[in-house]
Parts: structure tokens; C-alpha cells; sequence
């Protein structure tokens, strides 16, 4: 014989989407569960499923549009787990105690899928800008050190910065274990800045030696004397 808690609100028929929701639980009375033999509810291993081939979709579907580089592969990869792990991980409270979570988190899944098939999840956007600098860095430093192309400012100011350190580790007793100061490599830092933007003319002095605008508009100012 198999017991059923017959609640008329126990379970609800959602309309258009073919599935029963839970829309109230009755907690087990364990005080006297020797007198309960059975209670028959609704499972969801469906939604257990869904969930495992979404992640898989999800991944086949990004590595389609990431044209097979391992990085970018490797980066999702980790992106994917870390959203499917942080419930389990970072949520204190037991959700799981909630019956309808696996079926919400099945059809986020379906969300994600949907993104993912179309190319527009924020994830690979992220990643596409993301890789695209690094891997147009990566052509410049090298087109630089073949002397195809002259540095950029990125590489102007690492070098700038590196020799640098090097001048001011030459006057340190590094032996001994002394070594540059937060302060002075903050100091280096702006060094290299104002050199390699005066040198790639990115300052721009605005205004004269006492603090007067000294730019393009003020030849087009027509009163500017005092007689007028």
C-alpha cells in the first residue's frame, strides 16, 4: 500500500508549458515517521539531465565558435564550471531542500544554451575582445623584436620601466637583500609615464607656465582685448 499526500495545492498544472510545478511541500513528521510506510511524491530526474547535455551543448556549442584555440577553449571550459559549481559552493543556505530548484536550474541551462548557439552569450564576447588584445599585443611585440614595426606604447613603456629598475638596482645593496620601495617604484612609474607619452606625443599642455589655457581655441576667441 503506498500513501499519497492528497493536496490539491500540493502540485499545480502549469498551462502551455506541460508540467507540474510544486507549489506547496508538507514536511515528513520524523516524530512518528514508523507510522508513515510510504509517501509518494513527484521526481525530477529529468532536470538532472537537462542540466548535464546543456553543459555539454554549451561547450561543444562555444568551441565551434572559438575556431579550436586551446586558450580560449580552456578559458570557457573553467568560465562553464565555475557557473555550474557556484550553487553547490557559495550558496549557504540548502536550496536543495527547495524541490523546484533543479528545474529552474535546468531551464537557466536552456537560457545559456540558447545564448551560446547564437554567438551572443556575454561570456564569448567577453572572451573575443578579451583574446583579440592579447593576441594583438602578442603580433606587435613580435613584428617590434623582427624590426618589421616600431614599439607601441605598451612596449615603450615596459622597456622604459625595466630599464628603470635596472639603473635604480644598480645602487642597491641587492646582496644584502635591499630592494626597491613601493615608493620608488610608484615614482618609476611616473617617470616612465610622462617619458613615453612625451615621447608618443600624448600630453598635451593645455595651459602656459602661469596657468593660462594655451590651446587651439584661443586664436578663435575674437574678445580677447580688453578695449573692446
Amino acid at each position: 500500500m503506498v500513501w499519497k499526500i492528497r493536496s490539491k495545492t500540493a502540485y499545480l498544472y502549469e498551462h502551455g508549458t506541460h508540467r507540474y510545478i510544486i507549489a506547496k511541500w508538507k514536511t515528513v513528521p520524523y516524530e512518528s515517521i514508523n507510522e508513515i510506510p510510504f509517501i509518494l511524491i513527484k521526481g525530477d530526474l529529468y532536470s538532472q539531465v537537462r542540466i548535464i547535455h546543456n553543459y555539454r551543448n554549451i561547450s561543444r556549442a562555444a568551441k565551434q565558435f572559438l575556431l579550436g584555440d586551446p586558450v580560449a577553449e580552456q578559458l570557457m571550459l573553467s568560465l562553464l564550471r565555475l557557473e555550474f559549481h557556484w550553487p553547490l559552493k557559495n550558496i549557504e543556505s540548502p536550496f536543495y531542500n527547495y524541490l523546484p530548484i533543479q528545474r529552474i536550474l535546468a531551464d537557466h541551462t536552456d537560457r545559456h544554451y540558447g545564448l551560446v548557439a547564437n554567438n551572443q552569450h556575454p561570456v564569448q564576447l567577453f572572451l573575443y575582445e578579451f583574446l583579440n588584445k592579447k593576441y594583438r599585443k602578442a603580433k606587435d611585440l613580435k613584428d617590434y623584436q623582427d624590426g618589421k614595426a616600431g614599439p607601441t606604447y605598451e612596449i615603450a613603456l615596459d622597456e622604459k620601466v625595466k630599464n628603470l629598475i635596472d639603473e635604480k638596482l644598480k645602487l642597491k645593496d641587492v646582496e644584502n637583500g635591499e630592494t626597491i620601495s613601493p615608493d620608488e617604484i610608484n615614482d618609476i612609474y611616473k617617470v616612465a609615464i610622462d617619458d613615453v607619452s612625451e615621447r608618443f606625443k600624448l600630453r598635451l599642455n593645455t595651459r602656459t607656465k602661469t596657468g593660462e589655457i594655451n590651446d587651439y581655441l584661443e586664436s578663435r576667441r575674437p574678445f580677447t582685448n580688453n578695449n573692446v
